[in-house]
Order: structure tokens, then C-alpha cells, then sequence
């Protein structure tokens, strides 16, 4: 039998998917330092919450562990509930500043130096944005996945899919057109 850390990302979800404990403990530190990496990117401060939401996040692949064996891939949507901590983090972090000022004297600073509105904003935009993803074609969609939430290049893209570099360059340039597109009508709307 293979050791978990011998297992295909695959083959480690569905263990998960199966019940099996150790399963969770081999995701956990395989993708440790990558979830680590990714809230410190996506809060784009030092977050004190960094163990705390990936203890969150695991929490949650656990409990939802059957459906995560079934995912075309689990690892995105792992960080998609990632993503989606960090936000709750943000929140909370907003909920417990002092609300003895005017709402319209409020002018929130989280770590970093970031304006608390606009990291809500930001975090509104991505969830938008991750919507308009949603309903892209499944092959570009993968693309997009793969190239902004992996981190995977173009090569390495057209190497797992096993088609040419010129194949994910088309697909990723129409996905991004797109995502511009809906960017550019939703920022109008807002705007009238």
C-alpha cells in the first residue's frame, strides 16, 4: 500500500472521501505551506488568523469530505474555501473595530496598511469575478483555474491536459476577454 505522501492528489481525496483520517493529515501537510502562502497573498497582509483558517478550512473538507472525492478537482476547491475564510476573517475583523464614531467618519486599517473598504471591495470583485469564471466554458474555466489558482504555467497547462501550448494560450486569451467584458458592463452598471 502506498504511504499518503506516495499518493497522487487524486488518490489523496478520495482516501478522504472514504473516511480515512490520515488522508486529512497527508493534505494537510502537503498543502500547508501553499494555503499559507495563498491567505498571506490573497488578505495581502500578514493575517494572525494564518493557522486558524487553514484549521477552518480542513474542518470543513472534512465535514464535506464525500463531496470533495467527487470534484474534477478538489484542490480548487479547497482553495476556494480558502478564499472564502479569509473574507470571514476580514469581516470579523471589521465587526470588532470600535463603533463609536459616525458610520461616515469610518475609516478602517487593517494590517498592512490596506483600507478595510477596500479589501471589502476587492474581496466583492473576486467573488464576482469567480462567478463570471463559473460560467465559462469548462475547458477554459479549468485554464483559468489552473493558471490563477495553481499557479501553473501555460506549459504546464497544455502538459496536463495534454494538447499544445498555442490550445491554452486561445483558451485563456477568449476566457480573459470575457471575464474583461463582464468586468467592464458590471463597473458601468455601478457607475449610472
Amino acid at each position: 500500500m502506498k504511504r499518503n505522501t506516495d499518493l497522487t492528489k487524486t488518490d489523496l481525496f478520495k482516501q478522504l472521501g472514504e473516511h480515512h483520517k490520515p488522508a486529512l493529515d497527508a493534505i494537510y501537510d502537503r498543502y500547508k505551506g501553499k494555503l499559507e502562502r495563498y491567505i498571506l497573498k490573497v488578505a495581502a497582509s500578514p493575517d494572525p488568523r494564518v493557522n486558524e483558517i487553514i484549521s477552518e478550512v480542513l474542518e470543513v473538507m472534512w465535514a464535506r469530505r464525500e463531496e470533495i472525492a467527487k470534484k474534477v478537482d478538489p484542490e480548487l476547491w479547497m482553495f476556494g474555501i480558502t478564499r472564502n475564510r479569509i473574507r470571514k476573517s476580514i469581516a470579523s475583523q471589521l465587526k470588532a473595530a470600535d463603533y463609536n464614531e459616525p458610520l461616515a467618519d469610518r475609516h478602517y486599517e487593517l494590517p498592512g496598511g490596506t483600507p478595510a473598504d477596500a479589501k471589502i471591495e476587492i474581496a466583492e470583485l473576486e467573488q464576482y469575478m469567480m462567478e463570471v469564471i463559473d460560467q465559462l466554458p469548462p475547458r477554459q474555466r479549468e485554464v483559468v483555474l489552473k493558471r490563477w489558482l495553481g499557479g501553473l504555467d501555460n506549459r504546464e497547462i497544455a502538459q496536463r491536459h495534454g494538447t499544445t501550448l498555442q490550445t491554452v494560450k486561445n483558451q485563456l486569451t477568449s476566457a480573459l476577454k470575457t471575464i474583461a467584458n463582464k468586468l467592464v458592463n458590471r463597473v458601468n452598471s455601478l457607475l449610472m
